[in-house]
């Protein structure tokens, strides 16, 4: 990949279980060309769906971390739900240190997950997802579809599930925390423990009207205050 030009901020997105690129396909466009959204899309998933899933987020890591390294500082990561762990963890893998890190919707990385999803039978585990993230009930009603995205949702969770992090010692990297004000699978106080995962002043988490899936409502506000955020950072 060719390097981008030093007053380019690269910002790295990464998906939540059985999530895509597609999550992040109209940041390309809202956000300023100064910043250099890159999607990242996980094996198993969406355009690499022939290629085996990873099981553990050590094989994440190892997968994604490549991609990153070529390019030209300075970057910024951005991951909600299992992506925030993820992007929380190649802070730590990096050789050059990331200037921002957007944990969205996730407990801290040394808060173990309250409920194991990937437990819960097929019928349960589509009724949850229905109600964790009504705007897609269409999707959850698709029998074929689910046929499909199932299995790769299940195994997202049995790894999101089983993750557990370190803050010993906590990443040099500024965190900056979204959460929903309804989400029922995690809570404020547990979005706090991101503080003990950063040796930067840490602020009160942002908190957005909606449940676990807040970001498409919110998307035009979440983009303001990332680019607030990245323009400290421009060349």
């Amino acid at each position: 990949m060719e390097a981008m030009a030093p007053s380019r901020v690269h910002l790295i997105c990464l998906p939540f279980a059985g999530g895509t690129a597609v999550t992040y396909r109209t940041w390309k466009r809202s956000l300023p060309a100064w910043i250099d959204v890159v999607a990242v899309e996980l094996p198993g998933h969406g355009t690499r769906l022939a290629e085996p899933q990873k099981t553990t987020m050590d094989e994440l890591v190892r997968v994604v971390l490549p991609t990153i390294e070529k390019l030209a500082s300075p970057v910024a990561l951005f991951g909600h739900s299992m992506g925030a762990r993820l992007g929380y963890e190649l802070c730590r893998a990096l050789t050059n240190t990331p200037v921002h890190l957007f944990a969205s919707g996730a407990p801290g990385p040394q808060v173990p997950r309250r409920r194991n999803l990937a437990q819960l039978s097929r019928t349960e585990l589509i009724a949850e997802l229905a109600r964790m993230n009504p705007a897609a009930a269409e999707v959850y009603q698709d029998e074929d579809l689910m046929e499909l995205l199932l299995p790769i949702i299940h195994t997202d969770l049995a790894l999101s599930e089983s993750y557990r992090g370190t803050v010993d010692p906590p990443i040099d990297v500024p965190i900056t925390v979204l959460t929903g004000s309804a989400d029922e699978d995690v809570t404020l106080d547990e979005t706090r423990a991101w503080k003990l995962a950063t040796t930067r002043a840490f602020a009160e988490p942002v908190v957005y009207d909606g449940g676990h899936f807040f970001l498409d409502a919110h998307a035009k506000s979440i983009q303001e205050m990332i680019v607030d955020t990245l323009g400290a950072y421009r060349g």
